[in-house]
């Protein structure tokens, strides 16, 4: 069958991510001569190798952001050549030239919760559909928060970005009438969401990286670092993503 293949480049440890969390579906991933490749149905609506390598670079933004809230220490790949493989086989190659840590992976199995409140391990081959697809699907729930989804796949932390991404949350819960903010949700506690606030604005709990210059904002009495903050911010993201109210 005639389909579009767009090489992915990167670390192999991060390279074999695609194809376990995205197996199948409209896009997916497969490993075909030594390579990392996303194909899929959303290609073939294509015309152009440019036009299937640009939506091949929005893509794997979104599957990059979803694998690194499963996996945080995962470095985004990036897109390489775009191939055309006809019907017995043979391919067309595009070539785009670019200019010019040890790392554990944990969480191969699911945990699920049973209604008897008992923790069960799910193989990850037993999953149909996969964690990251279940998330990934979920983030194009609305606008918002797939811009949540986006915004978190950038490489760089920052108070402002962080901050961003929690409104985005609220805003998506606010849309659909779930709550107005992110502990209202159950995300988290209200305190907590007052102490990223507050840790966000003041330039004396974040110096350079606070949101208001100094004075404007007194600090909280326990400011959280900006490491906190992107793991408070990491599992409200996860929490939106898998609210089954969605």
């Amino acid at each position: 069958m005639a389909r579009w293949l767009v090489k992915i480049d990167g670390e192999r440890a991060d390279l074999e991510e695609f194809p376990d969390k995205f197996p199948d579906g409209e896009l997916y991933a497969v490993e075909r001569d030594g390579g990392v490749y996303l194909t899929g149905e959303e290609f073939e609506r294509l015309n152009r190798a440019e036009q299937v390598r640009e939506h091949a670079r929005g893509a794997l933004e979104e599957m990059s952001a979803i694998i690194s809230l499963l996996w945080p220490a995962f470095t985004k790949p990036s897109v390489g050549n775009v191939e055309r493989e006809d019907d017995q086989g043979g391919k067309s190659n595009w070539v785009f030239p670019e200019l010019a840590v040890m790392r554990s992976k944990a969480g191969l199995a699911k945990v699920v919760i049973r209604a008897d409140g008992a923790r069960e391990d799910v193989p990850a081959e037993d999953q149909r559909p996969t964690d990251a697809q279940c998330l990934l699907g979920a983030s194009r729930a609305t606008p918002h928060l797939r811009t949540a989804v986006l915004l978190w796949a950038f490489p760089d932390r920052a108070w402002w970005l962080l901050y961003r991404v929690v409104e985005d949350i609220e805003t998506h819960l606010n849309e659909l009438d779930i709550a107005t903010s992110v502990s209202e949700a159950g995300y988290c506690p209200g305190k907590e969401r007052a102490r990223f606030r507050h840790s966000a604005n003041s330039a004396e709990a974040s110096g350079l990286g606070a949101r208001h210059a100094a004075g404007k904002w007194d600090p909280p009495k326990d400011p959280m670092s900006l490491e906190d903050a992107t793991i408070f911010v990491k599992g409200l993201l996860e929490q939106a993503l898998r609210d089954g109210r969605v």
